[in-house]
């Protein structure tokens, strides 16, 4: 027989804690013992051999059977045993836990009440801390208070005392300054009527000297507004001729480019050149004349100093001023004078360039006239420029523009053949073109061509002519000793 125990560990809650268990008896009984058995075994012995075997079988039998039920009996009283001690170490171990479980709640409730005696603890604490802050930040305050009252009350009568000076200083700068005031006022009055005498004294002069020097004063002030009106004209004139410049070289470079404008109005130039010489005489004669006007007035004043008819220093000193005044003008309008005309020069120079520029492209009716010229202009140099014996320098050759280091591709350029080309100079001027060649020809090389780019207006001189980059590269280290071999370039031509 198996005995169970149900622990209710889910805690429902069934009206107290119920245990169910099956109860085994642990008593032994005691199997009635045949009183039979001793008479069974005196009569088996009174028997015939035959039955006593016959008895003694059955005997045995018996004996087997009653010690295979003792066995079973001993078996299960063992197992009754064993169940037993199990419940008796289940209940031992229910109680363990029961008491474990109830020394970890006590530990639990110990520490809870431990915690709380500290919260309490540190509450009081944090509260008999925070009426000391209280307690002292009121005193801090209270302190804090009472001193500012008494800076307070310092910076207030420092104050006071401050506005007492302070008006104190006012009243003895408005005395000064009215004191002042009187004093200026009396001397500017005094001042002006001096002056006032002066002026009067210079305007009308009491002898011939002061009236000749005041009335070339006049003279020399009323010609500076000519002189500066005719210097304002000439600058303007030289304004438009810059115009005309600038317009003039667009019109050139363009034209070089292949675009053609609308022509420009026609100008007089003879008409022009009339007028502006005209004007250049008369702001010469204006110049030249307050020049002598001006040196006049220093002789006089120089006169005026030594005479004995007027020697107010004050008025001296005024004519002297003048005087300086106007040579200090005069030398600046000189100056102009001499700026203006430069700067005319250096647009004549210019304007001529341009006009012989459009007179040099307009000699030229097509393409085949420029190359049929170029032909005959360097079949001409190749034929009849003689042998120098002075030795040729890099220094004495003009290379004309500069040039990549880097192979250049041109395209488009009218009667030249495709190839690598080896190339000394490009210039975009024919007398720098022809100066060049006949430089090198001049040496005794004669192995030298050139053509012209329309889209660049510059004529390209070359040495020789290649069909593979190899072979224009293996030309140009033969002879790189020569000076004008110095800055050989190569350029291709894909017509």
């Amino acid at each position: 027989t198996l005995a169970y125990r149900f622990e209710n560990k889910e805690r429902y809650y069934y009206s107290g804690d119920d245990e169910v268990a099956g109860l085994i008896s642990t008593t032994k009984k005691r199997r009635p013992k045949s009183r039979n058995r001793s008479t069974s075994r005196v009569a088996n012995s009174n028997t015939k051999p035959a039955e006593v075997t016959t008895v003694t079988a059955a005997d045995t039998q018996k004996l087997e059977a009653d010690k295979a039920a003792k066995l079973k009996q001993q078996k299960e009283q063992e197992e009754a045993a064993k169940l037993a001690q199990l419940q008796k170490e289940q209940e031992a171990k229910e109680q363990s836990e029961a008491q474990a479980k109830l020394e970890a709640e006590q530990e639990v409730k110990a520490k809870e009440i431990a915690a709380k005696r500290a919260e309490i603890e540190a509450q009081q604490k944090a509260k008999a801390a925070a009426e000391r802050q209280a307690r002292l930040q009121q005193e801090q305050e209270a302190k804090a208070l009472a001193e500012a009252k008494q800076r307070a009350k310092a910076v207030a009568a420092e104050k006071a005392e401050q506005e007492r000076l302070a008006k104190e200083a006012e009243m003895q700068a408005l005395l000064k300054s009215q004191q002042k005031a009187t004093v200026d006022s009396l001397a500017q009055i005094a001042k002006a009527e001096q002056l006032k005498a002066q002026q009067d004294l210079i305007a009308n002069p009491k002898n011939e000297l002061g009236k000749t020097m005041n009335s070339l004063v006049k003279t020399v002030e009323e010609s500076n507004e000519v002189q500066a009106d005719l210097l304002a004209q000439f600058n303007q004139v030289i304004n438009v001729k810059d115009q005309d410049l600038k317009e003039l070289k667009e019109e050139n470079d363009l034209s070089e480019q292949g675009i053609t404008i609308a022509p420009r109005p026609f100008k007089s130039i003879t008409a022009e050149n009339n007028a502006l010489n005209a004007l250049k005489t008369d702001l010469d004669n204006i110049i030249a004349t307050r020049s002598d006007d001006i040196k006049k007035l220093e002789e006089l004043y120089e006169d005026m100093t030594e005479s004995d008819t007027l020697t107010n220093g004050l008025v001296l000193l005024q004519y002297k001023n003048k005087i300086k005044r106007l040579i200090s003008e005069q030398a600046s309008a000189i100056e102009t004078r001499a700026q203006l005309e430069s700067r005319l020069e250096s647009i004549k120079v210019a304007t001529e360039y341009e006009r012989r520029r459009r007179i040099k492209r307009a000699a030229y009716k097509n393409e085949d006239d420029r190359y049929a010229q170029d032909r005959a202009a360097l079949n001409y140099i190749l034929n009849n420029t003689p042998r120098s014996n002075t030795q040729l320098t890099e220094d004495d050759l003009d290379f004309g523009n500069e040039r990549r280091k880097n192979i250049a591709i041109m395209k488009n350029v009218n009667s030249v053949d495709n190839g690598y080309y080896l190339i000394l100079a490009v210039h975009n001027s024919v007398d720098k073109r022809d100066d060049f060649i006949k430089k090198v020809v001049a040496t005794g090389d004669k192995q030298i061509d050139f053509f012209y780019d329309v889209s660049t207006s510059k004529y390209y001189i070359f040495k020789r002519r290649t069909n593979s980059i190899d072979e224009a590269n293996a030309i140009k280290q033969i002879d790189k000793d020569k000076p004008y071999n110095a800055r050989l370039s190569i350029v291709k031509i894909e017509n």
